[in-house]
């Protein structure tokens, strides 16, 4: 499973994103549906979301963000990535407002990490 990500990667590096989408796809097939692949499975549909947003196929994008933050809601790319496909799409109020997507939630994430790091940092 990994080396399948880890090929998509290198894939990806290369700018051969419809041949990065195979392996991304071959990874998530071989992760098992169990919440400990969950993490992996998330990613490689991050990375799937990434190639096609390249290729300039945001609405596969946005599908692809929307399965990777099923599988871990708090994963800040695709919550960006998506928001990016919506932007690219002119779907503008999805981007700002949309479910599990918008510049709206990532802004108050980040605020809220770097509010906890800070308040870790001075105790």
């Amino acid at each position: 499973m990994n080396e399948a990500k880890v090929e998509g990667n290198k894939l990806f590096g290369e700018g051969l994103y419809d041949e990065a989408l195979l392996k991304y796809d071959h990874a998530i097939q071989l992760a098992p549906e169990m919440s400990a692949s969950a993490e992996i499975r998330a990613i490689c549909h991050n990375n799937r979301a990434t190639c096609f947003f390249k290729l300039e196929k945001y609405e596969d994008s946005v599908k692809e963000c929307t399965k990777a933050l099923e599988l871990n809601p708090t994963y800040m790319k695709p919550l960006l990535r998506k928001a990016e496909a919506h932007e690219k799409l002119e779907n503008y109020d999805d981007a700002i407002t949309g479910k599990y997507c918008d510049y709206h939630s990532f802004l108050y994430r980040s605020v809220v990490a770097v509010s906890y790091s800070t308040s870790c940092e001075s105790t």
